[in-house]
């Protein structure tokens, strides 16, 4: 069921709910609670070691991981 901008035309203009009870988050707090559920966490690392696996098979060159150096 696809939905449209359409159906929410009667909240979409209305403020967002304050709470009395608690205080309002930053956004780093905000953000580090969806820390955990990060589905992508690790993918630059990831990407680099399919990027130097690519080039070494095109040039037969493998470059190190920057950790990798040490």
């Amino acid at each position: 069921m696809a939905r449209n901008i359409r159906d929410y035309k009667d909240i979409i203009d209305l403020d967002a709910p304050v709470s009395s009870k608690y205080p309002r988050m930053s956004e780093t707090q905000r953000a580090a609670q969806f820390a955990p559920f990060d589905a992508l966490s690790g993918i630059d690392r990831v990407a680099e070691e399919g990027e130097a696996h690519a080039l070494e098979r095109r040039t037969g060159e493998f470059t190190r991981r920057k950790d990798e150096d040490a």
